[in-house]
């Protein structure tokens, strides 16, 4: 019996919330057999419809059993399905804005204090006998945009 190969089966059976003739998906641990179904989405602003092919593969990075997936159909309305371990899908929303840019969070701070600086040493440089503390603020300043400079060159956006 140690010698014996372990074989391995995918089996679809019905799901107790399924009618009895369609067979629910369900993607076994150790299978390697990739299954796919077709699945009607519409457009909840254009409400035209359409089929969608899901994968099991679409399933094998995801820890909750729930794929975020990004559509863009012909409409042009960008659209976010939510689809589980079933394939089928389990909400729908739509993305209002796509392509905002986003910064790190150093930079934005790094900016916003620099800013404040900025301002301080225009008003230490108008008034009389702060030229120390103007030229300390001078040198913060460069040193914050040397940092700045540097967090811009390793952000990379793809």
């Amino acid at each position: 019996m140690a010698n014996e190969a372990v074989e391995k089966v995918c089996i679809t059976k019905p799901c107790c919330g399924s009618p009895a003739g369609k067979p629910a998906v369900h993607k076994r641990p150790g299978c390697d057999e990739e299954v796919s179904r077709a699945a009607y989405i519409p457009c909840p602003v254009c409400h035209v419809g359409y089929k969608v092919q899901f994968s099991s593969t679409m399933l094998a990075n995801v820890d909750d059993g729930i794929a975020r997936v990004l559509l863009m159909p012909p409409c042009n309305h960008q659209l976010l399905v939510f689809v589980d371990n079933n394939l089928r899908s389990r909400g729908i929303e739509r993305i209002d804005h796509a392509g905002l840019v986003c910064e790190h969070a150093d930079t934005v701070f790094l900016e916003n204090h620099l800013k404040s600086l900025e301002e301080k040493h225009v008003q230490l440089a108008r008034s009389e006998n702060s030229y120390n503390e103007a030229f300390d603020l001078m040198q913060q300043i460069k040193k914050i945009k040397k940092e700045l400079n540097a967090l811009r060159n390793k952000i990379v956006v793809k």
